[in-house]
């Protein structure tokens, strides 16, 4: 909410430094041009460095989107016999901002790194403990085997010991 006080004071500031470089006596020179669908009435401006520029706001180009041209491509406006004023910008089209979108992305962002980084974990637990399982398998093995050499090697000696003294 604050990014969007900031965007629209910063936006307001720019654009009254901006009205401000053009000239009290550029406000009521008005200018009329032709266009396909007819005559505008714009307003000619001096602004900084002695130029001049014509402006001309509100001019359609496209018909509205509604009833039958909803969901279709645009179509051209409809010609207009007079002048058009093009002097003031025209209405916005209304556009629903839904401010929850954010929030539920950023949700959305926390709870994917938290299943990934869970499923890290749990894999390197499980390769933790394959590996110790392996470790230990081995030294059993290993004890085993010599356990049996040093019995084999205790009974051969045990034999040869019974067979030298008979």
């Amino acid at each position: 909410m604050h990014l969007k006080t900031l965007v629209l004071v910063s936006l307001g500031t720019f654009v009254a430094g901006s009205l401000s470089s053009v000239t009290a006596a550029g406000t009521d020179n008005y200018v009329t041009t032709s266009i396909r669908d007819g005559v505008v009435r714009g307003r000619s401006a001096t602004v900084e460095d002695g130029k001049t520029i014509d402006t001309y706001y509100g001019i359609p180009y496209a018909q509205p989107p509604i009833g039958t041209l909803r969901f279709k491509p645009p179509a051209l406006p409809s010609a207009w016999s007079g002048i058009r004023d093009a002097l003031r910008p025209s209405k916005t089209c209304v556009q629903f901002v839904y401010d929850g979108y954010a929030a539920e992305v950023v949700i959305l962002v926390v709870v994917v790194v938290v299943v990934v980084v869970v499923v890290v974990v749990v894999v390197v637990v499980v390769v933790v403990v394959v590996v110790v399982v392996v470790i230990v398998v081995v030294i059993v093995v290993i004890v085993i085997v010599v356990t049996a050499v040093v019995v084999i090697v205790v009974v051969v000696s045990v034999l040869i010991v019974v067979v030298v003294e008979v």
